[in-house]
């Protein structure tokens, strides 16, 4: 997934706060990341973090319907 793509999905909803959502780096009240870099890496971890809860939904969402 590109920088833009993450921007649009992901961090479109973050709030600038001062300095880098993914690394903790310094920045103005503008940005949200710092580079490209940043931006793409926590667009990988709020995917992988979406892959585990949907997992996890499906497993109890099984074992529900398997000791019906």
């Amino acid at each position: 997934m590109t920088y833009f793509t993450a921007r649009n999905k992901f961090s479109a909803s973050l709030m600038a706060k001062g300095s880098c959502w993914y690394c903790n780096k310094h920045l103005d009240d503008v940005r949200r990341f710092c580079g490209r870099e940043c931006a793409e890496a926590f667009e990988e971890d709020e995917m992988a973090m979406e892959r585990r809860m949907q997992a996890t939904r499906q497993t109890i969402t099984d074992a529900t319907y398997a000791s019906a």
